[in-house]
C-alpha cells in the first residue's frame, strides 16, 4: 500500500520530499485542499507557497487522513511514509496507483525525479519513541507546554490538535501518542544543523521529569 522513489542517479529522496514535488504539480490544477499528516515535513508547506493551494495537517495513520479527507472534501492525502489515498479511484493507500501517477506528472511536465525535488528544501529532521508504562495524560498538561515552548525557542506557536505540537519559524516539536503501541513519539525538525536533535533529547528528558510529576 506504500511507495518508494529511487531517482535517475541511484540515490533516495527524503519521503517528504517526494510529497512535496507531488503537491506542487497538483497545485497547477487544484487548489486542494490537500491532507497530510501534522508529522510531515515543513518543506510541504513551503512546497505550495504562492500556489493558493490549501494544506491541511491531519493525525498520523492512512484511515485517520481517510476521515480528514471525507470531512474536507479532497481528492487527495499522503504520508512521509509513501501512504497516499487518491480517493478520485478509490478511498484507500495504494503503492502501485500512486508510482503510476507520480510517474505521469514527471512526465507530464518533462522533469526527471531530482529535478522535481530540487525546488523542495531538505530539513533536518529526528524521530525518537519513549516508551510508558502508565497513563500519559498528564502530558496535554501546561507545564508541558510550557516546557516545549522554552526548548523550541521565543515566539513560538502551540497547536494541540493532534498530540502536542510547538512550533517557531525556523524548528518544531510534536509529541504524541502512538496508536499502535505503548510508546510516546517525539518528532522534531530545524533549517538549523544539529538543531533537531538537540529539540528532542530536551524533550525526552522533559517527559521523563513530567511522568515523575517534577519539572
Amino acid at each position: 500500500d506504500r511507495f518508494y522513489v529511487v531517482d535517475e542517479k541511484g540515490s533516495c529522496p527524503l519521503q517528504d520530499r517526494i510529497l512535496g514535488s507531488y503537491l506542487s504539480f497538483l497545485a497547477r490544477d487544484s487548489k486542494g485542499p490537500f491532507i497530510v499528516p501534522i508529522d510531515a515535513s515543513m518543506a510541504v508547506d513551503e512546497a505550495l507557497q504562492g500556489t493558493g493551494a490549501k494544506l491541511v495537517r491531519g493525525p498520523v495513520g492512512d484511515a485517520k487522513l481517510l476521515a480528514e479527507m471525507k470531512k474536507e472534501g479532497a481528492s487527495f492525502a499522503g504520508e512521509p511514509s509513501g501512504a497516499w489515498i487518491h480517493s478520485e479511484f478509490h478511498p484507500c493507500p495504494d503503492g502501485i496507483l500512486s508510482g503510476l501517477l507520480y510517474l505521469n506528472q514527471l512526465e507530464q511536465q518533462g522533469s526527471s525525479v531530482s529535478r522535481a525535488v530540487e525546488a523542495i528544501p531538505e530539513y533536518y529532521m529526528v524521530r525518537k519513541s519513549l516508551s510508558v508504562s502508565k497513563s500519559t495524560s498528564r502530558l496535554d498538561s501546561k507545564l508541558l507546554s510550557e516546557g516545549l515552548e522554552k526548548i523550541v525557542g521565543k515566539d513560538s506557536t502551540t497547536d494541540s490538535t493532534y498530540g502536542l505540537r510547538v512550533s517557531s519559524e525556523d524548528s518544531w516539536v510534536l509529541v504524541r501518542e502512538s496508536g499502535t503501541e505503548p510508546v510516546l513519539r517525539v518528532t522534531a525538525e530545524s533549517k538549523r544543523p544539529l538543531v533537531a536533535g538537540r529539540i528532542v533529547k530536551d524533550t525526552l528528558a522533559l517527559i521523563s521529569r513530567v511522568l515523575k510529576g517534577r519539572t
